[in-house]
């Protein structure tokens, strides 16, 4: 035997309940996935800082001081070289997860859209039932 119907849409409406609570939670989770991805970028550049700042103080010594200059203006060049590209990477990524984002919502929009055609259905079809079970219980 089937559920009574008020059932069924308490199954409904327990079921909507849960999708909302795990949309809030994957919410909260995308942002903090995104300030790892910040504090990734940003470990990798202080990384990349430290290494070098580690060769130019092995070869420091013995060398002529305008060596040191000219390397120092390397090293500092070529460290806001990558982390502009780093920047660059972290934008384009940034780009295509926000056209992901807009896509998934987009998606998401129209599933909710759709479960609520579903719901409304499903109500006029339960007060449909109870009519028709009102209409032959008064025969």
């Amino acid at each position: 035997m089937t559920k009574p119907l008020s059932e069924q849409l308490s199954d409904l409406s327990v079921r909507a309940k849960k999708a909302e609570e795990a949309t809030a939670a994957a919410k909260n989770h995308a942002a903090e996935s995104i300030e790892k991805r910040e504090d990734e970028i940003q470990a990798a550049a202080a990384k990349r800082k430290a290494t070098l700042d580690a060769q130019v103080a092995k070869t420091q010594e013995g060398i002529a001081s305008s060596w040191n200059q000219m390397q120092d203006k390397l090293h500092s060049d070529v460290d806001q070289i990558r982390t502009k590209i780093d920047a660059r990477q972290y934008q384009h990524d940034k780009k295509k997860a926000l056209k992901a984002a807009d896509d998934a919502e987009e998606s998401a929009t129209y599933a909710i859209n759709y479960a609520l055609d579903s719901i409304d259905y499903a109500e006029m079809a339960v007060l449909d039932a109870i009519s028709a079970r009102q209409t032959s219980n008064a025969m």
